[in-house]
């Protein structure tokens, strides 16, 4: 990329920024209900002991480890924008897999390494796309305001995911939006393209 000043209006005036944003904030909405959520779901839905259910959060932790590198291996070969709409529809069918196996521990483990997995991968993926449709000297303020959008992703779903299940008396209903969002931040981003002055 050409080193130039390149403005705030510019940055936020483009498609690509509005793409990513917003599929970012669904993907934020969609993944923190199952994160901040899934052991209460399992000890108070699932009547799983506490003990047990509190190891889903550290299979998550774990799980996401590898899936970070993987992921970012496999966005060499594919590209940057294959790979996020793999990983978000991947979050999406992850929360789902866990909302259809019910208490079969075996499967709900697997379930939820999965959603680790797949999860832990989101963040490096979104600073490369900054890089990628940006230009890199402004990839780092991109990624600042980028992140505005999942901050309003991440406050909003507890309070929506919390609500809903007080509704409707389980959290299924609070998890399958989340999947729905997660789905639609993959659809958004295949809209994701490249313009002439963004390289």
């Amino acid at each position: 990329f050409p080193l130039r000043k390149v403005g705030y209006f510019e940055i936020i005036r483009k498609d690509q920024f509005w793409i990513i944003g917003i599929s970012y904030f669904l993907i934020s909405y969609g993944s923190y209900g199952l994160l901040d959520f899934i052991v209460t779901y399992g000890k108070m839905e699932l009547n799983i002991p506490y003990s047990i259910a509190s190891l889903f959060i550290t299979v998550i932790a774990f799980s996401g480890i590898p899936g970070g590198f993987l992921m970012m291996i496999l966005s060499d070969h594919i590209g940057t924008k294959k790979s996020l709409v793999i990983i978000y529809v991947s979050v999406a069918f992850s929360i789902l897999s866990i909302i259809l196996v019910g208490s079969h521990m075996p499967l709900l483990m697997v379930g939820v390494a999965w959603f680790g997995f797949i999860y832990g991968s989101i963040f490096p993926m979104v600073a490369a796309c900054a890089r990628d449709y940006f230009p890199r000297e402004v990839a780092g303020t991109v990624l600042g305001f980028l992140t505005i959008f999942y901050g309003i992703g991440a406050m909003s779903t507890p309070i929506l995911t919390g609500y809903l299940a007080d509704i409707t008396g389980t959290f299924h209903w609070s998890f399958g939006l989340g999947a729905f969002a997660a789905l639609l931040a993959g659809l958004f981003i295949i809209f994701l393209k490249r313009t002439k002055e963004f390289g």
